[in-house]
């Protein structure tokens, strides 16, 4: 009697005994579950259960409490690649459930798209580490980088190009509008040329012994440079070719420069004739663009034949720009009213100098007049026409 009384509180306390005196492992003698015959605690994943039930297995996102298998609920240990909603775990890639690490999914707002489980603006350009490029950027080097100075795997400074030699291959090079432009040793301005090869309105410093022509406004930009000390029009097929002049020899011969020193006179069918800048150059005379070519004009020039006199008053060049930029404009009215003086208005008024020679003077022109801009606004700025 002793030993039955024993073995049925023994059963009571550990719950892990099979029935005392044979009886099979139930409701009346154990308070966990039964795995058989045998009683157990009830509170195990393996072995959850109350009431002497048969003991259940819960799932890995179940946990056993109160002996019932119950959901594990989401955390950032039950849904570490997603996000929690209502209790359940996502994935966190989308727009009306966005999170990541099980925090709280979040819903992305008007103009953001969910990208790595966060809500970020939409990028209608191009993504780069996590930021998004603005169209028109390229993403080099885990940085964006404006088209305009992407050069292969490298993103050019401001205020330079990509510029492709010869045989392809690519470097940064300083922009400029004139060979005067330009620093040693890269003191040629070479035109820059799109896939069509018209001109795109500014050239590349490069060495001047690669070979390509040099931009100029006027012989001086070309005194460094043996052998190509004049500045005139590039031309061809016996027409001017270009919106720009270049460096060449100062020999008399077509299309040549013809200033003093050039030890000729200009072929037959050519005269010797200057432009507002100063260049001579052996030229047709002309009495209309038509003859000049395409891109060329028939300019008022001055004859410096050395014998015969000039067939016309006028020769074919360069069109001319005759217009005042906008930025000069703004730029001069801001300069005038600021420090009461018209100084400027010969160079850059709406018929100063800027506007009487080639389109290359007039680039110049309009670049040295934005570049001045900012920092007239900063110095004047109770000036209106400054701001």
């Amino acid at each position: 009697m002793l030993s039955r009384m024993l073995c049925c509180l023994l059963s009571t306390a550990a719950l892990a005994l099979a029935g005392c005196g044979g009886d099979p492992c139930g409701p009346k003698n154990c308070t966990g579950c039964c795995a058989g015959s045998v009683c157990q605690a009830g509170s195990d994943l393996s072995n959850c259960g109350t009431g002497g039930a048969t003991c259940s297995t819960c799932s890995s996102a179940q946990t056993c409490a109160s002996g019932a298998c119950t959901s594990a609920g989401c955390s950032s240990s039950t849904c570490p690649s997603g996000c929690c909603a209502d209790g359940a775990c996502q994935d966190g890639n989308s727009n009306g459930q966005c999170g990541s690490g099980g925090g709280s999914c979040q819903t992305c707002g008007t103009g953001q798209v969910c990208t790595g489980g966060a809500c970020v603006s939409s990028c209608a350009g191009t993504m780069c580490s996590g930021t998004c490029c603005a169209v028109g950027y390229q993403c080099i080097g885990s940085a964006c980088c404006p088209a305009s100075q992407s050069c292969g795997a490298v993103c050019c400074s401001a205020g330079s190009t990509c510029w492709s030699d010869a045989s392809g291959n690519k470097s940064c090079s300083k922009i400029c509008l004139a060979t005067s432009d330009c620093t040693s040793p890269n003191t040629c301005c070479a035109p820059l040329v799109n896939a069509s090869h018209v001109y795109v309105g500014n050239g590349a410093c490069v060495s001047p012994t690669a070979g390509y022509g040099c931009m100029c406004n006027a012989a001086s930009d070309c005194a460094t440079f043996a052998g190509r000390t004049a500045c005139v029009p590039i031309s061809s097929q016996d027409v001017v070719a270009s919106t720009y002049y270049v460096c060449r020899p100062n020999d008399a011969n077509a299309w040549d420069g013809c200033n003093s020193g050039a030890g000729s006179t200009c072929p037959n069918g050519y005269d010797c004739m200057g432009d507002a800048a100063g260049n001579h150059f052996c030229t047709h005379g002309c009495v209309s663009s038509a003859t000049c070519g395409s891109v060329g004009s028939c300019n008022s020039m001055g004859c410096f034949n050395t014998v015969l006199s000039c067939s016309s008053t006028s020769g074919c060049g360069v069109k001319l720009s005759t217009s005042q930029s906008p930025s000069c404009k703004k730029y001069l009215t801001c300069y005038d009213k600021a420090l009461g003086t018209t100084s400027l208005d010969s160079t850059y008024g709406s018929t100063g100098t800027c506007w009487a020679s080639t389109q290359a003077v007039a680039d110049s022109c309009t670049a040295a007049c934005t570049a001045a801009l900012p920092s007239m606004k900063t110095s004047f700025p109770s000036v209106t026409e400054c701001q």
